[in-house]
């Protein structure tokens, strides 16, 4: 396993093929909130469900999560604190759909903890 790891570590995302990327490294959870949280200055112990914001700081930690490491909607849902799944993929959205400047900011934190 770790000799297939470090090859897909080399090659790109194939979007043709997902179950790769299910054996990609990939950081935990918990890495992942430590590092938005502390990017973006905010408290991840007050994400909770039914509490809104205009922070992006929680919708920035879900697309990482999501999107870019692949994990699932309901395991990102647990960890961030969103009442329902369907929450994750509206937050996803939210990034994708955001400014430039917080695109650029979620690569950065990818490249961070890549």
């Amino acid at each position: 396993m770790a000799r297939i790891r470090r090859q897909l570590d080399d090659r790109p995302a194939d979007r043709s093929v997902p179950q790769l990327e299910s054996l990609r490294r990939r950081p935990s959870l918990e890495d992942i909130v430590f590092l938005v949280g502390k990017h973006f200055k905010a408290d991840a112990a007050r994400w909770s469900a039914g509490c809104r914001g205009d922070d992006a700081s929680r919708a920035v930690a879900a697309y990482l999560a999501r999107r870019e490491f692949g994990y699932s909607c309901v395991e990102v849902a647990k960890a961030l604190g969103y009442r329902t799944p369907s929450s994750v993929t509206l937050a996803v959205g939210r990034v994708e759909a955001g400014t430039e400047n917080l695109r650029k900011t979620a690569k950065k934190l990818r490249a961070v903890l890549h």
